[in-house]
C-alpha cells in the first residue's frame, strides 16, 4: 500500500470517528458513506500533496562514491551538471561495506524523484553494478583511477557487466566524470526540452572552445620562441 492511500484511509478514519457534536445519530448507511467521503477526500488531498512534493523536489541525479577520498578525483562530474543547472545529491556508500545501505538507497531513488544513477568506485569496482542490480533507473559508472595501469581494475570492474544488468562506463579520469555528468544531461534532456536547448548551445560553443585554445597555445608558442 502507498503512503498516500494509508495517509487518506487513516486520516480519513480519524476524521470520520469524531463524534459530531449538536448532530443526531447516523444510520448506518449514512455513516459508511461518511466514511467513503473522507477518505476520498484525504485521499485526493494526500495525492495532490505528494504531487507537488515531487514538482518541488528537484533532485534529479544521484551520486555514489565508494570513499570520500574519491571526491577530489572525479568532481568534474558535479562541475558538469551545475553548468546546466541539474540538481544532484552526493553520498558515499560501499557496494562491500555497506551493502544495505546502497541496496535501501537504490531501491528506493525512483521514489524520491532521482531519474539517473552515477557511481563511482576505484579497485574492485563494483558500486555501479550493485546499485543497476536493485534499480530501473539509468546508471553510470566512473571507474576512480588508481596505481594499477591508471585505473586499469576500476575500469574493467566497472565495463564488464553480465548481460541483462546495464551500466554506461565512461572513461577513467577527468574526462569521464566530465562525460558521466554531461551524459547525465542527456539523458534528463529526453524529456525536458528546456535542457535540450541548453544541451544544444553546449554543442555550438564547442568549436569556438577549441578555436579559443588553438589561439591560445599558438601565442604562447610564439611567446616562448621570441623569449629564447
Amino acid at each position: 500500500m502507498s503512503f498516500s492511500l494509508w495517509r487518506g484511509i487513516t486520516i480519513g478514519y480519524r476524521r470520520h470517528s469524531r463524534p459530531a457534536v449538536g448532530c443526531l445519530p447516523l444510520s448506518p448507511k449514512l455513516k459508511l458513506a461518511s466514511y467513503v467521503i473522507n477518505c476520498v477526500q484525504c485521499l485526493t488531498f494526500s495525492y495532490l500533496a505528494d504531487t507537488l512534493w515531487h514538482i518541488m523536489s528537484t533532485v534529479q541525479v544521484g551520486i555514489l562514491m565508494g570513499s570520500d577520498s574519491d571526491w577530489n578525483k572525479i568532481d568534474g562530474v558535479a562541475k558538469a551538471l551545475d553548468e546546466f543547472g541539474v540538481q544532484y545529491e552526493i553520498n558515499v556508500m560501499s557496494a562491500h561495506r555497506t551493502p544495505e545501505a546502497v541496496q535501501k538507497y537504490a531501491e528506493t531513488a525512483m521514489s524520491r524523484g532521482l531519474s539517473v544513477l552515477i557511481c563511482a568506485a576505484g579497485g574492485a569496482a563494483h558500486l555501479a553494478g550493485v546499485v543497476a542490480s536493485h534499480t530501473t533507473l539509468p546508471v553510470i559508472g566512473i571507474p576512480v583511477p588508481t596505481e594499477l595501469a591508471g585505473g586499469l581494475d576500476s575500469l574493467l570492474s566497472t565495463v564488464q557487466m553480465p548481460g541483462d544488468i546495464a551500466v554506461a562506463t565512461v572513461g577513467v579520469g577527468s574526462g569521464g566524470a566530465r562525460n558521466a555528468g554531461i551524459l547525465a544531461v542527456q539523458m534528463l534532456a529526453l524529456a525536458e526540452p528546456a535542457l535540450q536547448k541548453k544541451l544544444e548551445k553546449f554543442r555550438a560553443k564547442l568549436p569556438q572552445k577549441i578555436a579559443e585554445k588553438n589561439a591560445g597555445l599558438n601565442a604562447r608558442i610564439q611567446e616562448s620562441r621570441s623569449n629564447s
